[in-house]
């Protein structure tokens, strides 16, 4: 809802073509679509943000918008993605919502573009069950954004002159007792930044590097606020390898492939790659704008995704037992 909201704020919408990475949650592709625009996908590089020079080769007069994406709570390479997207006139609306309370360069990921998009449903940072969050300086895009998601009407009273023309818009509106929940969390986020960032040190200390293993390169390792610690492996194999060990030897951490993230990948997009843009086939916005999507159109992104390993961090380990769990990965490892 949220990335509905800040597409719609900025006037994306039918013959307009939006750049999303290959690697996303899937909801993150099909919003172009809900306000009738088309997603591009753009390739991802070794830290699984999106690649801004691939973003630049997919960019065509019709590109109207990029959702640069900070997946696992990495930040994306934003110094480049801003400076192309000023090149080409095109609007930035950030994807934060697995990243509440990272940074770029020192400033908060979500605010670096026109707009950002946040999520704090039970699998974010914070959560406060379900619900988002869309930001801007911009004061038209603010108002645009909170009419689309009050069914057009906002809070203004009878004789008041809005301060944008209204619009129908559709009802995505929080409840008190959530946000309540929310503000609480808030409160907590700093503090959970701190023991999940030091919780992956120590793991990830352990680890190291090895003659065909590395910690998963990053735009801002400062600035990272993720539940994941990636493991880049020379090839898919030895993930595989990998995995089977640490499962085998009862490895107390979750453990993943994203490549097997199903709806993280393109290629599981069924509804994006066959062009089902809508349910009902005159709203479709294929039908004006088709795009000839491949499941081999982003080789570079299936590479990386294979041949990453991601361990799950829980912020509430000690710091022995995630020196140990570091060791036991390396262990792994070395085979």
């Amino acid at each position: 809802g949220a990335l509905i909201a800040g597409l719609t704020a900025l006037g994306i919408g039918p013959g307009d073509e939006v750049l999303v990475p290959a690697y996303t949650y899937i909801s993150t592709a099909i919003a172009p679509l809900a306000v009738g625009a088309v997603p591009i996908l753009v390739e991802v590089d070794e830290t699984l943000t999106m690649d801004a020079s691939d973003l630049l080769r997919k960019i065509t007069p019709k590109s109207r918008a990029v959702i640069p994406v900070h997946i696992n709570g990495h930040p994306c390479d934003m110094d480049r993605i801003l400076t192309v997207a000023a090149e080409h006139r095109i609007s930035v609306l950030e994807d934060a919502c697995q990243s509440v309370g990272g940074a770029y360069r020192g400033r908060r990921l979500g605010t670096l573009g026109e707009m950002g998009a946040f999520s704090f449903n039970f699998y974010k940072i914070i959560s406060c069950g379900e619900g988002g969050a869309v930001l801007t300086r911009d004061p038209v895009l603010y108002e645009r954004a909170r009419i689309y998601h009050d069914s057009g009407l906002c809070f203004f009273s009878p004789g008041q002159e809005a301060p944008v023309p209204l619009f129908a818009g559709v009802s995505l509106r929080i409840s008190e007792v959530l946000s309540a929940i929310l503000n609480v969390q808030l409160e907590r986020l700093d503090g959970i930044l701190d023991d999940l960032r030091a919780v992956k040190h120590g793991i990830g200390c352990e680890i190291g590097e090895g003659p065909d293993w590395r910690l998963s390169p990053m735009h801002d390792a400062d600035g990272d606020c993720g539940i994941k610690l990636g493991i880049l492996l020379d090839t898919p194999d030895r993930v595989v390898s990998v995995l089977d060990r640490l499962r085998a030897d009862k490895f107390p951490l979750g453990l993943e492939c994203p490549f097997y993230s199903e709806r993280h990948v393109y290629i599981n997009w069924e509804a994006v790659l066959e062009q089902r843009g809508a349910a009902h086939p005159l709203r479709n916005p294929f039908r004006e704008t088709p795009v000839p999507y491949t499941v081999d159109m982003c080789p570079a992104t299936l590479d990386a995704l294979r041949r990453t390993l991601y361990v799950m961090v829980n912020p509430d380990l000690d710091t022995g037992a995630a020196a140990e769990a570091g060791r036991r990965v390396r262990r792994a490892l070395e085979g």
